[in-house]
């Protein structure tokens, strides 16, 4: 592999890890407000 391929790699993986960070805050998030939600007011 290149030099600007092996960059490109490493940039691409720190985006992929990222991005799952923000699906997983996202999906606590969504759980917290379903329970909320289910509590009988």
């Amino acid at each position: 592999m290149q030099v600007d391929e092996l960059r490109q790699a490493r940039a691409l993986a720190e985006e992929n890890g990222r991005l799952k960070r923000i699906v997983a805050d996202l999906t606590v998030q969504i759980d917290i407000l379903k329970a909320i939600n289910a509590k009988k007011w």
